[in-house]
């Protein structure tokens, strides 16, 4: 059985005892993690978010060293060698509109936004994912329950105690999306990575970018694809000018 194997068997089994009650089956599923000892379950379960807990640990305390002057700061040069020798590339354009807009609609979402009254800034992932977890299943169960039922008309005179009761079972199992969690984890592993295309990949990059900008109705995914695009084939821009 692998690591990963491992790590579903321990969930599904934490799910049962807990009757679906994710908040329950996490408290459940850590002990248990807790209790195996298995420092490879542990690699596997943060795999996802280790190359970030890396990089953010190496950051900080690289900011630290230079303000100490133990390492020297690097030279600061210009973002692009010569503006006016080439035009704005796509990419460097969005990026250019991203920024703006970022400070357009600057907000400081650490401290606004709030999840049980609290700001989400201060809470731990686990609390944050179990919340959203919450929400979806809620948020299935509403669309269940309405399904069906005529405009302006009370959900009760159409649907019985005993199909609510079906209804919330069925909003309880998460719904398969394979593509879209393929296409976030993607797109966020691209992100986090920071890493620098290739030739190859930096034509892939462009085709998929003429297909997004093609799309009649793009949604929000799209436009997030693009930005991330954008990021990644700017910054590969600036290395081979």
């Amino acid at each position: 059985m692998t690591r990963e194997q491992r790590l579903r068997q321990l969930a599904r089994a934490a799910l049962i005892r807990a009757r679906g009650d994710v908040l329950q089956a996490m408290t459940r599923l850590d002990a248990d993690i807790i209790q195996a000892n298995e420092i490879e379950l542990e690699r596997e379960l943060t795999a996802m978010w280790r190359e970030y807990a890396l990089r953010r640990l190496l950051s900080d305390n690289l900011a630290d060293l230079q303000s100490e002057g133990i390492i020297a700061r690097p030279k600061e040069e210009p973002k692009y060698k010569d503006r006016t020798s080439r035009p704005e590339t796509w990419a460097h354009s969005r990026v250019r509109d991203m920024e703006e807009r970022a400070k357009a609609q600057s907000r400081n979402y650490l401290d606004d936004f709030k999840v049980n009254g609290e700001p989400i800034g201060d809470l731990t992932p686990e609390t944050v994912l179990a919340k959203a977890d919450l929400l979806e299943r809620d948020s299935r169960f509403m669309r269940l329950m309405a399904s069906g039922v005529p405009p302006h008309s009370r959900i009760r005179d159409y649907i019985t105690k005993e199909e609510a009761e079906q209804r919330w079972k069925m909003a309880q199992a998460q719904p398969p999306q394979p593509e879209i969690n393929a296409r976030q984890s993607r797109l966020m592993k691209m992100l986090v990575r920071s890493r620098d295309l290739n030739e190859e990949e930096y034509r892939h990059a462009q085709d998929r970018v003429r297909e997004l900008k093609q799309l009649t109705a793009p949604q929000t995914w799209d436009s997030f694809e693009l930005d991330v695009l954008a990021r990644v084939m700017s910054e590969y821009e600036a290395t081979h000018e």
